[in-house]
């Protein structure tokens, strides 16, 4: 990863406009981006440490989601998630259960929301996250 100390001041000369604000080529702008997603760090820490203003640098976070977004939504089908359901069934012990406890799956654009409404359906709601690969549940 490039130096984030040195990514606008890499020896070369930034031209200004007329108020004297400095023109940031698009490829500057974009490696400087790239660092900030690896960086982990706020958006206002890394505009500090880097040395731009913090509204430049979230305008330029904007412009850049605001394409990906729409680049995405181009692509057309292509760019909507596959949709997989899948069966589980929870021995419930002793105690029936009422029909229409359950929970609601919602897909996000880079993942889902699971919401249980009653604490009985929180086996069910491990058993679905591990069917999806959720992980350690």
């Amino acid at each position: 990863m490039t130096s984030t100390a040195s990514l606008l001041s890499a020896g070369e000369i930034l031209k200004q406009d007329s108020l004297g604000r400095v023109r940031t080529p698009l490829g500057k702008r974009q490696e400087i981006l790239a660092a900030f997603d690896g960086s982990g760090m706020s958006a206002a820490r890394f505009a500090a440490m880097v040395g731009l203003n913090y509204s430049t640098f979230c305008s330029w976070v904007h412009e850049r989601n605001q394409k990906q977004r729409k680049d995405s939504a181009l692509m057309g089908a292509a760019a909507k998630p596959q949709v997989q359901w899948i069966e589980a069934e929870i021995a419930c012990g002793a105690k029936p259960r009422c029909a229409g406890d359950g929970m609601e799956l919602e897909l996000l654009g880079g993942g889902a929301r699971l919401r249980i409404r009653d604490e009985r359906d929180a086996e069910l709601a491990a058993a679905v996250l591990r069917a999806m690969g959720g992980g350690a549940c």
